[in-house]
């Protein structure tokens, strides 16, 4: 009985231990992030194939206008490591697809009335770095 209770015990306590290394190895982006950007408020976002993990830290200067300064990186799950890292001062970002991001800068001063070219789109192949500009306008979702 003594045997089959230290084999319980011994099982539960190896059990537990492959858990936390499991659950600390899913996060690993966090932890990357964690030491490239201290304990600030950092967002991850998946892809939709949750193959890629895009970890943003945002600076706000000034709240109640688009003055921000984000810094970023693409963090691929499978081989744990950075694809893509970037920065932007007065911007948006997000996924635009399996493998782009996209980035919109916005100007510090207002258009010009009724210009809606005010805005520059890049979308951003996190595999290979290329930036190109589409032609759309910018849809905020």
């Amino acid at each position: 009985m003594k045997q089959a209770t230290f084999l319980i015990s011994a099982f539960l306590f190896l059990f537990s231990c492959s858990q936390k290394i499991a659950s600390s190895n899913n996060n690993i982006w966090e932890n990357h992030a964690r030491l490239k950007y201290g304990e600030h408020d950092i967002m991850y976002k998946k892809n939709n194939d949750n193959n890629y993990v895009l970890c943003i830290r945002e600076v706000k200067y000034n709240t109640g206008t688009f003055l921000n300064h984000i810094d970023f990186f693409v963090f691929e799950i499978k081989t744990q490591k950075t694809l893509y890292e970037g920065a932007v001062d007065n911007g948006r970002l997000k996924w635009f697809d399996n493998q782009h991001l996209e980035l919109m800068h916005i100007p510090e001063a207002p258009p010009p009335q009724g210009n809606k070219d005010h805005r520059l789109i890049e979308l951003i192949n996190v595999l290979t770095g290329e930036k190109t500009t589409p032609q759309y306008e910018y849809d905020p979702q």
